[in-house]
């Protein structure tokens, strides 16, 4: 029984490191160097861990590539900043609804999309 406990915590404990690793990259801009620094740990060591955090399924960072969702996220922003923060005319100048702006910068908001953070809460007509 004694094992089995022991067992667990050991999972528990390497699936939080897992998850730190993955935190610490993005924070770093998927920069290596800079994550394993700031881990206190050697490069191999963070390859090895983000390669088991990749096959559980974790999103790792790529240095210096951005998805589609990051580009477009950046062009609303860009557009929002235009406009002052009026989502009526930005949702104008992008041809969707203000519904679908807002989704989308609620969604990035919660994704952590620190940019877009601003917009969701503040409403400028």
């Amino acid at each position: 029984m004694f094992e089995h406990e022991l067992d667990d915590d050991c999972k528990n404990l390497e699936t939080v490191r897992i998850e730190h690793a993955v935190y610490v990259l993005k924070c770093t801009g998927g920069n290596l160097t800079n994550a394993a620094l700031s881990l206190g740990m050697s490069i191999q060591v963070l390859c090895n861990l983000l390669k088991k955090a990749k096959e559980l399924g974790y999103d790792i960072p790529r240095p210096g590539v951005k998805t589609m969702e990051e580009i477009e996220l950046d062009y609303i922003v860009q557009v929002l900043e235009k406009f002052k923060g009026s989502r009526i005319r930005t949702a104008k100048a992008l041809q969707i609804s203000e519904r679908k702006l807002f989704g989308r910068l609620e969604k990035a908001r919660l994704k952590g999309y620190e940019d877009t953070c601003k917009w969701v809460s503040k409403q400028v007509n």
